[in-house]
């Protein structure tokens, strides 16, 4: 019995445009990560403008500043490499490793979610940006956590993921979506970090049609012009 191919779903210009967005910044990712190589304890300003720079190798471990606290980066499995914390450096407060542990450890009931969202944007862009929503070891070690995963180990293993989880995290401080929304359980909009998330969001990009993930494309699209595409 032959299957049946369902008849592809219309997508509009912004969507097709914010694909071919997100396509060119992985293309440009992909340059930056060939042969790079950064010193221990650089910047990680440094590291998200100039590629990762991780390289199983030569330094199968190495720590890098995420502007809320320093990540460990090590070998894991698969394309991307792994992303820790010591709880020494957080008084001894754990965060877990899971999407859903480090966001819910990160906006404890009570958070301003769109506060926390702006600064961890802030923090990207500049580490020494001042923080009020974001405080106590607990949330810092979190956002340090979430940081390391979407901007390192995600952007390694799809480059262009991390773009889209900033994209993710405007959308959260535009108070349009939560962090659940964006960033937990198999709807999440940021589609790396759901169950099988690598493969789906290499779909999305090869034109597979997902709602939940096209609306996040949709905003990386709108907010082009918010940062450079390096």
């Amino acid at each position: 019995m032959s299957s049946v191919e369902p008849a592809p779903i219309q997508r509009s210009d912004d969507l097709e445009n914010s694909k071919k967005l997100l396509v060119r910044l992985q293309n440009s990712n992909k340059r930056a990560l060939s042969g790079s190589r950064k010193k221990r304890e650089e910047p990680f300003s440094q590291l998200n403008k100039k590629g990762v720079g991780f390289e199983k190798k030569s330094t199968p471990t190495e720590r890098v500043e995420t502007g809320f606290g320093k990540a460990t980066v090590s070998s894991g499995r698969g394309a991307g490499p792994r992303i820790s914390t010591r709880k020494t450096d957080f008084s001894d407060k754990a965060v877990g490793d899971t999407y859903r542990e480090v966001i819910g450890k990160m906006t404890p009931a009570g958070s301003d979610e769109s506060a926390v969202a702006q600064e961890i944007l802030d923090r990207i862009s500049n580490p020494k940006a001042p923080l009020s929503a974001i405080s106590g070891d607990q949330q810092l070690n979190a956002a340090t956590k979430l940081v390391g995963i979407t901007q390192v180990s995600e952007e390694k293993r799809n480059p262009g993921a991390g773009k889209l989880a900033r994209a993710g995290l405007r959308l959260i401080a535009k108070k349009k979506k939560s962090f659940r929304q964006v960033f937990s359980g198999d709807k999440a909009l940021f589609v790396p970090a759901r169950t099988g998330g690598t493969g789906k969001f290499r779909n999305i990009l090869a034109g597979v049609d997902d709602p939940e993930g096209g609306e996040l494309l949709a905003e990386l699209s709108d907010s082009s012009g918010e940062e450079s595409d390096g």
